[in-house]
């Protein structure tokens, strides 16, 4: 959401700065089906800005769409938050812990507990 908001405002200041008279503002009526005039020029802006953000980097392709980014794969565990690989859009998913690791640690937690196990008859 950070990187969005500051997407739009890094747009919008770059049209207003470029613009002969600056943004236009005015009512709108969202009854009456209009549309702000400055509504595209902001939106052509959008899809040229390209910056670091906290997500990386920020860039969009011509429709609009974020390209060349990548999200991290969090577990929860005992001591918060891990990460356990990455999602990038043409590799797919990476896991950088096999199962078998989490595995033991299941196994581990378990041992020397007694559980209850129940079954409906």
């Amino acid at each position: 959401m950070y990187d969005a908001v500051t997407l739009y405002a890094l747009a919008l200041f770059k049209l207003n700065s470029e613009s002969p008279e600056g943004v236009s503002l005015g009512p709108l009526d969202c009854s009456q089906n209009q549309a702000w005039e400055e509504g595209r020029n902001l939106i052509w802006f959008m899809k040229m800005m390209t910056f670091d953000g906290i997500t990386g980097p920020i860039r969009l392709d011509a429709q609009g769409y974020r390209k060349e980014f990548g999200l991290d794969i969090l577990e929860l565990g005992k001591k918060g938050l891990e990460k356990v690989g990455r999602w990038e859009r043409n590799r797919g998913a990476n896991y950088s812990r096999l199962w078998t690791d989490r595995e033991a640690e299941y196994r581990q937690e378990l041992k020397d507990k007694n559980l209850i196990v129940t079954v409906p008859i």
